[in-house]
């Protein structure tokens, strides 16, 4: 027989190969094209012609930060303060030393540009007794106040106020004594309230916002809490026209798919053209047929030299090589491949059937 390793044979592969890009040539033809369109289009959108969206940024046009100082001086005698002496930013002062607080809140004016601004402060010692949800009643003292001035850009305005603790608490035991049993938490605040007026985007824009410091009016003692919203800013939004951002997928997929597309293509028509027709011809068929059966079927395969009297009986032709070992498999008997005849038989006492492979294809 001649020489052919089944399955593995010189030239096999390149038939397998051929006889898949024939069954499949339509469909990769197609899938093909569909990326090169698909690529093209992503490729085009994401580079050439990505479109534009609106585009809305928000930043501070200006603000305005505020800040508390407070301070009381001891005007009576005690064994541990100097009279005279003044107590600074202090968490807790005692009323029997220095009962008047003095405050100070500092408003500075921050502007990205260099406008003025006009800067008004109004100070109040407010007692309030509320929950989260609900404030139940409130008395509201004036301490101090400024008109309107015009602040510069990074300078500040100032507004001095003084409590006396002593009266404050005063005040609010009296109006708890008054109202009976009070629902809430009962508080005093000092309540710096800060309006700003200044151009924003062109257009003058008002800033209105309230700055507190908590005072915890005790026996003997006030304490000074830690300030809430002593800052605020006013926002300029502005809108414009950018062109379109994509993705990677976008932006890299497209021009990859393209690519592989026009490859595919390239090498789909290279194979189309060629000298020799993709699809195989009967006898290739034939032959790869024929490979792929013996690989498949060679653990029923006995290599052997079969006597003249075995093969000197009726016989009959298979198919294929596959009719042949279904032969044999029902006959259970082995194929026999006999190299120097170059045939394949099996043998049963009754009947001998052959099978002759298709010859090598010559190479060229």
């Amino acid at each position: 027989m001649k020489s052919d390793n089944f399955g593995t044979g010189e030239g096999t592969q390149q038939l397998r190969v051929r006889a898949i890009l024939a069954s499949w040539f339509a469909v990769l033809a197609v899938v093909a094209v569909i990326a090169v369109l698909a690529g093209g289009w992503a490729t085009y959108t994401a580079h050439a012609d990505p479109g534009t969206v609106e585009s809305t940024a928000t930043e501070t046009a200006w603000a305005v930060d505020g800040s508390f100082d407070h301070s009381a001086t001891v005007t009576r005698p005690n064994p541990v303060f100097q009279t005279g002496a003044t107590l600074e930013n202090r968490s807790t002062y005692f009323l029997a030393a220095s009962p008047i607080l003095d405050g100070d809140f500092t408003a500075q004016y921050r502007p990205t540009g260099d406008e003025p601004a006009a800067v008004q402060l109004d100070a109040d010692l407010v007692h309030r007794a509320a929950d989260e949800e609900t404030v139940f009643w409130s008395d509201r003292t004036d301490l101090a106040a400024t008109e309107a001035q015009s602040v510069a850009a990074g300078e500040t305005e100032s507004l001095e106020f003084s409590v006396n603790a002593s009266r404050a608490m005063e005040r609010r035991e009296n109006i708890t004594a008054a109202l009976g049993s009070t629902p809430g938490e009962l508080s005093t605040v000092i309540v710096v309230d800060v309006t700003a007026t200044a151009p924003a985007n062109g257009e003058p824009a008002e800033l209105t916002y309230s700055a507190e410091l908590p005072v915890t009016l005790a026996d003997g003692t006030y304490s000074i809490g830690s300030p809430d919203g002593a800052s605020e800013q006013v926002t300029d939004t502005t809108t414009e026209t950018v062109p379109r951002a994509y993705g990677p997928a976008m932006s890299y997929g497209g021009p990859l798919v393209l690519l592989l597309g026009l490859v595919g293509l390239g090498g789909l028509a290279a194979v189309r053209f060629r000298d020799e027709p993709i699809a195989l011809t009967p006898e290739e068929r034939a032959l790869l047929d024929y490979r792929d059966q013996r690989a498949e079927f060679d653990e029923w395969v006995v290599r052997a030299e079969l006597p003249d009297s075995v093969l000197d009986r009726e016989a009959s032709a298979a198919a294929s090589f596959a009719d042949l070992v279904d032969f044999a498999i029902d006959a259970n008997v082995a194929v026999i491949e006999e190299p120097n005849r170059e045939r394949y038989y099996a043998v049963t006492p009754d009947l001998l059937v052959t099978y002759d492979p298709p010859e090598p294809l010559e190479e060229g």
